[in-house]
């Protein structure tokens, strides 16, 4: 069965949904533009990415971890929890690194395992949080398709039930119709045997119309004017007929 799942619009995506949660979660608002500072100074910082494209991408995090918990709302997963823990993690590593930088604990241009450790500390939260945001919006699509079908199921369920009631009583309706052709017909047949020369309709004697019949040994024309004469012409033929047959007795 094919299902048309009702998708949210880009404006309700870009701004209904976070405009919800800013109203459930003002703080939020505040929060967010904080962390996008810390993430997009320390994405911008060993000049790994340009500085416009860092606070891009800093947004793009926040954004995802946003989205992720409007899909979690609709549908519950443990990977709504790994979002949350994945960007209060995040947010706190870059923040602390961007400070440890700022501080000058961290060199410009780190060598060795600490020079590894920042690329590593770069990618993989950028992609887990990916991934979480991702399996949040994938678990609130299939939610949504399912009850979908369920919808449509009942629906179809809905129309058999009403199809096969429809049926029932058409079918009920012939039996009916039968039952009553039946006792119609034995009521006829009832008054048959019950009738009697007192009962019976009275028979109306139809005009007689003379007329000319062909003789059925020659085959002439003959008029009659009398019902007698029409039996007579019928059954014996005409008189020529008849008295050849007297001659050739």
């Amino acid at each position: 069965m094919q299902t048309d799942v009702i998708r949210p619009t880009f404006w309700e995506v870009v701004l209904l949904e976070p405009i919800d949660l800013i109203k459930a979660q003002p703080h939020q608002a505040l929060i967010s533009t904080a962390s996008v500072a810390l993430m997009g100074s320390f994405a911008a910082s060993g000049k790994i990415l340009d500085p416009f494209v860092a606070y891009v991408l800093a947004i793009g995090i926040e954004w995802a971890y946003l989205r992720g918990l409007a899909s979690d709302a609709k549908a519950t997963t443990a990977w709504g929890a790994w979002l949350n823990w994945s960007a209060f993690a995040i947010v706190v590593l870059w923040g602390s690194l961007w400070c440890l930088k700022a501080f000058g604990v961290i060199p410009e241009a780190p060598q060795g395992w600490l020079a590894g450790f920042l690329a590593i500390a770069h990618v993989v939260p950028i992609a887990w949080l990916s991934l979480c945001s991702a399996m949040t919006h994938r678990a609130s699509a299939q939610l949504a398709e399912r009850r979908k079908r369920e919808r449509d199921e009942a629906e179809q369920r809905r129309a058999d039930r009403e199809h096969e009631a429809r049926n029932a009583l058409h079918l009920e309706i012939e039996r009916e119709q039968a039952k009553l052709a039946v006792w119609k017909d034995a009521q006829l047949f009832k008054a048959d045997l019950t009738a009697t020369p007192h009962n019976q309709p009275r028979r109306v004697a139809q005009p007689f119309t003379p007329g000319q019949v062909g003789c059925k040994h020659c085959g002439l024309l003959v008029g009659f004017s009398t019902p007698s004469e029409k039996g007579v012409l019928v059954r014996l033929g005409c008189a020529d007929c008849r008295a050849k047959r007297k001659e050739n007795r």
